[in-house]
Formats: C-alpha cells, structure tokens, sequence
C-alpha cells in the first residue's frame, strides 16, 4: 500500500482520527504549505520546506513498489546462499578451491604443458600404433640373438641378404676391431660410458635412431647375429633375424617405446580421481554460482548493511540541517523541529514546536 503524502491527511485514518475538528485539520495543512506567503510563526517556512522533502521521500518510497524481492536461500544458480554456509578453503587438495591467481597448465604437448581433454592417447599393445607395458622388457646392447647392435654396428643389405642365401660373392669374415671384421668371442665387453667404445647406463635416455655413434639401429634394420656371421665364414646359409614380440625377435623399427620415468607416472596416474562440480565438501561448484566476498560474509554477519531510523531529516540546502523530536509532559505531545543554519560564520540554532491534540 502506498504512503499517503502529508496534504492528505483526510484520506489517512491513522491521523486523522487523532484530530477533533477540521480546523485543526486545516491549520496544520496550512503550517506545511509550501505556496502560503503570510506566516505568522517563525518556523513556518521550515514545516513548509520540511513538508516538501518529506513528500519527496514518499514519492521515492512508493516508486520503489516495483523492485524484485529477495530470491530466498537456495544453492541454485537463481538463489542465495545463507549467511553460514561454509565456502571451499583455498588449498590444493580435493575438498578446497585453487587461488584465484594459481598458474595453470597451458595446452601443449611439452614436459611443462597440459595435453588437451580430447588427445588421443596411446593403448597398451605390440603393434607400431601402440605403446609397450611399462614392464615391458627392453633389448640390451650385445651381440646374441636376444640382444640389440651397437648403433655403428656393421649391417647387410637385402641384397646381400639374398647374396648369402643364393651362395655368390662370398668373402670369410676376417677377426679384428676395424668396421670390415668381426670381434673375436671373448672380447672384453663394453664398460659404460658416452663414448663410442662404450654402452650408456640403464637410465640412460633412450637413443633415437640413426647410424651414428650416439644413435640406435631402426628395430627393422637387418643384421646378422654372431653365429650367422660364424655360418658366413664356413658358407652356409643363414637366415636373418625376423621382427617377432619373442624373446628371439627383434620389435619393429615404429614400435613405440617409453622411459622408465613414464611408466611409473603411468602406474602412478591411475589413483586419480577427477573432481566433479556439486554441492557436497568433496565437490567444486559451478562456474556461474554466486558467491560473495569473505568483506561480504562479514558484513552479513555483523548486519553492518542495515540502516534505522534518523531523527536529522536530509535536506539539499548546503549549511542547514533539521532535526524533529518528539517530548511528552503527562500526555500532552509536542513536535520540536529544530533547523541549525551553519552556512555562516556562527551557527544559527531555530526552534519550532507543535503541539498534537
């Protein structure tokens, strides 16, 4: 219901059954006329002026009819949380929320990068699009059947491969430590190290193929092991080493390989447990629900946002404040307004009483 401003007093029970006549009615409708020119009382220009601004908050409180109201508690999106609901701490642990200014992993495909939600990732398999089982066991430098070559080892072509099988062109195998001959059996074997002379440590990064000293023969490279080299010297035929998952095989050049280091991060990841969004303590919430400062929080608790009432009413002329109280000597009530004029070099205090019937 609508405030009714203070030129309508006949259409407001509250008061107007307080007054006895119409005159007294009418007396005080003139003291608030702002337009009347012949006032008696001194206060009269200030009921007057203090008659518009009470009007102008009327006029502001019945305008404000329209505003929403307030949405009640919820945890939805179109409601607000209570005063004491407990918010996520900031931490790094699956019941807290990140800081707002916590680094995150950019997309990449780098040591120090994120790979993207929908990268497509490498199964467990033998296959050339597949990857090996972290304990997957790996082929060691040597020069047995169940061995891999130095990646400088002296090696055959095709050609020569049907060469040998065809028996033309023939030439023994001769001992010695040049790229032409063959080492004897019980050469010392390689000590470790990064040379060309010797083989790297077991943690070691794996080698990426090439033919070099540093670098490790394609899986599918042909060669020949020590007794088919021992079959060339007296001219038999041998055949070469076939690409198997065996012990006595050689893995495809594509297979595709990973580091110790990985597998364990393999093995490690699959403890994981993704957060989800919900409303639980072990839940993260939704990126559009509203939530409210921890200035706010205090706020609502302390209820420092409410505002009651003033006894010094607002006014627009700069210097001059009015005040209204209200004193009761045995049931005869009298208004008291007050205007202070503090534009001056001295303040002027004026008084203006009304006595209600």
């Amino acid at each position: 219901m609508a405030i009714r401003k203070t030129d309508d007093i006949s259409n407001d029970p509250a008061i107007n059954s307080r007054l006895k006549t119409t005159a007294e009615r009418d007396e005080i409708l003139q003291r608030f006329n702002p337009t009347k020119t012949d006032n008696i009382l001194p206060c009269d220009g200030g009921l007057a002026y203090l008659s518009e601004k009470v009007d102008q908050c009327i006029d502001s409180i019945n305008s404000n009819d329209s505003k929403s109201t307030f949405p009640g508690f919820g945890t939805t999106s179109s409601k607000a949380l209570r005063g004491d609901t407990a918010l996520l701490a900031l931490g790094t642990t699956s019941s807290t929320a990140l800081a707002g200014n916590t680094s995150l992993l950019a997309l990449g495909t780098t040591s120090s990068t994120a790979l993207r939600g929908d990268t497509s990732l490498l199964k467990l398999g033998t296959s050339s699009s597949t990857a090996l089982a972290g304990n997957t066991s790996l082929l060691a430098l040597g020069t047995s059947s169940s061995t891999a070559l130095v990646g400088d080892t002296k090696t055959i072509t095709n050609a020569q491969t049907s060469a040998i099988i065809e028996n033309t062109s023939k030439v023994s195998m001769a001992f010695g430590t040049s790229s032409s001959t063959a080492l004897r059996g019980d050469t010392s074997l390689l000590a470790l190290g990064t040379s060309s002379s010797t083989a790297l440590a077991g943690n070691t990064s794996i080698l990426s193929l090439g033919t070099s000293s540093s670098t490790a023969l394609a899986g599918d490279t042909t060669v020949i092991s020590s007794a088919q080299a021992a079959a060339i010297a007296v001219n038999t035929k041998k055949e070469p080493l076939k690409i198997g998952t065996g012990s006595g095989n050689a893995k495809a050049g594509d297979t595709t390989t990973i580091t110790d280091a990985q597998a364990t991060a393999i093995v490690a990841n699959t403890a994981k447990t993704v957060l989800t969004v919900g409303t639980g303590s072990g839940n993260a919430k939704a990126g559009n629900t509203t939530t409210i400062t921890s200035g706010q929080a205090s706020a609502i608790t302390a209820n420092t946002s409410k505002v009651g009432f003033t006894t010094t009413m607002p006014t627009a002329t700069e210097g001059h404040t009015v005040s209204v109280s209200v004193t009761n000597s045995r049931g005869a009530y009298t208004l008291v307004f007050t205007m202070v004029d503090s534009s001056g070099r001295e303040s002027v205090t004026k008084t203006g009483t009304l006595t209600l019937k």
